[in-house]
Order: structure tokens, then C-alpha cells, then sequence
């Protein structure tokens, strides 16, 4: 019951904002607004907010992130080679079905998850994970893609994508936080309390941003590649960061958690925007993020337990 009381209060808020999109209620407007929102003004506000907080980044060693990332390879590489041998799909549609078996919604679903579960001790593996997810899967993403296109173009991706990193409010909200931190400088005083004010406004409106997004995707088209690669999101990704980082690594409790719950997350809609713009993949694309966010209410649940015995 205590797995269902957290899972419950996310999965109604998704359902919620899906509910308001689809029936009209509001209009897709607000869903750009409030995505935009979470994305530069609460997530980043909850990070500042971590940050400024002590913790000892020691704690936390770099297998924590080696696990993490070699679920990511795995089901990754194993995405591509289905889409490449059993579904002939081309090179490009090929990396971003692979990406999207195995690039988590960290911001949106993840975020409010884990501090659903575990609170603010969970703020700094999170957060550190985080920072380095979206430049690792982006770049990685990048490379592959553009390796079917020319080595010259590949460059000018990487360039461009480097400026786009720089303007993240995410990566710069660490950047900023880590800066304060190491000169010493805290908010305080009017700056600390309206972060708190923001910061906890971030559960609920990512979590209805969340239903608000799928409310666009389609459910019914590419069922079958859509099945495949949410199997490998929510069950080869978490299961091979679950057996390095807590039965191989011994990672301490909630670090090793956080790892894998990361990794059980359904695919993020990263995927679709990539997809979208090198016009690949889109159909089984839309359809995994549909699908493995729908079936992650089970094997997050599952997972959950898992993780709790």
C-alpha cells in the first residue's frame, strides 16, 4: 500500500493534465507555457536550492554514474540492432529508436518521483545524474545520427549543440549553483525563500506538463516496435543498472535506488523532438513514449519493491 500511495498521487496527476488537453478544457497553450516553466524556472530554482544545501559529493562515487550509463549502452545498443535487423528500419530512425529505449524523463516524471519517494535525501544523486544525462545522451545522440550524414555536418551539429548546452536554464542552473557553492556564497533571506517557493511548485506542474505532452502522441500507430522498445526502457535498462549497482557495487541504499529508478523511467520526449527534426522514427517513436509511460505504472511499481526488499 505505501508503493501504491506514491505511485497514486503522480499517476492521477498525469492523468489530469492529459484530461484538460484532450477534453479541451485547456488549450495546448498551456502546455507549452507550463512545460516552459518547469524547464526554466522550477527545475532550475529546486537545483540552486540543492546545491546551496551541504552535502559531500564523496559520498557519492563515480560508479554510481558507471552503472547508470552502461544500462543506457545496453539497452541502447540493443534498441539500434532491432530496429536495424528485425523492423529494416534506416540508420537514423535506427539510433533514435535506440536512444529512446533508453534516455529516461528525468525532468518530468523522474524529479517529482524520486522526491515523491525519498525526499530531499535523495536531492543530490538525483541532481548530479541529472547534470550529466542530458549532455552525455545529447552529444552521443548527435554523433551517431550525424554518422550517417558526413563528417563536416557531424562538426557543425556539435558545435551547435555545445551553444545549445550553454543556454540550457538546467546545465546553467548548475553551473551557477556549483559556482556559488565553491566561492562559498548561500541564498539567503528573500532569494532563499522565494527558490523554496518555486522549487515546490515543480512536483505537480511537471507531473501535469507530463499528461498534458502525451495528450499529442499516438497511441495506437506502430504497436509493435512501440511494445519493443518500452520491454527494453522499462525492463533491460533498470535491470542491468539494479544488478551492477546494487548487487555488483554494493551502492549505498538510496544512491543505488535512485540509479535504478532512474533507469525505470519511461522514455522521454526528447526522442520525439529528435525525431521530429531529422524526420526518423517518428511513428514508433511517439508510440514508445506512449506506451512505456503507461506501462511504467506497473514496473515502476514492481521496481519500487524491488529496490525496497
Amino acid at each position: 500500500m505505501s508503493i501504491v500511495n506514491v505511485i497514486l498521487p503522480v499517476i492521477s496527476l498525469i492523468a489530469l493534465g492529459w484530461i484538460a488537453i484532450r477534453s479541451g478544457y485547456l488549450s495546448e497553450k498551456v502546455e507549452s507555457g507550463l512545460l516552459e516553466y518547469v524547464f526554466s524556472v522550477a527545475v532550475p530554482a529546486l537545483i540552486l536550492l540543492t546545491l546551496a544545501r551541504p552535502f559531500d559529493l564523496a559520498e557519492i562515487s563515480a560508479s554510481y554514474l558507471l552503472a547508470y550509463f552502461i544500462g543506457v549502452a545496453l539497452a541502447w545498443s540493443l534498441g539500434l540492432a532491432v530496429s536495424r535487423r528485425a523492423l529494416g528500419l534506416p540508420w537514423r530512425a535506427s539510433v533514435l529508436c535506440g536512444f529512446s529505449a533508453s534516455q529516461s524523463n528525468t525532468v518530468l516524471l523522474g524529479v517529482p518521483l524520486i522526491l515523491q519517494v525519498w525526499g530531499d535525501q535523495a536531492q543530490v544523486p538525483m541532481f548530479l545524474l541529472l547534470a550529466v544525462h542530458l549532455p552525455i545522451m545529447m552529444t552521443a545522440v548527435t554523433l551517431l545520427v550525424e554518422a550517417d550524414g558526413g563528417q563536416g555536418q557531424a562538426g557543425a551539429r556539435l558545435m551547435s549543440l555545445g551553444r545549445a548546452m550553454l543556454k540550457n536554464p538546467i546545465i546553467l542552473a548548475m553551473i551557477l549553483g556549483l559556482g556559488l557553492r565553491g566561492i562559498g556564497i548561500a541564498p539567503g533571506g528573500l532569494a532563499l525563500s522565494l527558490l523554496e517557493s518555486v522549487a515546490k511548485t515543480t512536483s505537480t506542474c511537471a507531473l501535469l506538463a507530463m499528461g498534458m505532452s502525451l495528450a499529442r502522441f499516438r497511441l495506437l500507430s506502430n504497436l509493435t516496435p512501440g511494445m519493443l522498445f518500452s520491454a527494453l526502457k522499462l525492463g533491460l535498462h533498470p535491470l542491468a543498472v539494479w544488478v551492477i549497482a546494487v548487487k555488483i557495487l554494493a551502492l549505498p541504499g538510496i544512491v543505488g535506488g535512485v540509479a535504478v529508478l532512474y533507469a525505470a523511467l519511461p522514455s522521454g520526449v526528447n526522442g520525439y523532438i529528435l525525431a521530429k527534426k531529422y524526420q526518423a522514427g517518428e511513428a514508433e517513436i511517439s508510440s514508445t513514449i506512449v506506451l512505456s509511460t503507461l506501462l511504467s505504472v506497473v514496473s515502476i511499481t514492481l521496481w519500487l519493491h524491488l529496490i525496497a526488499t
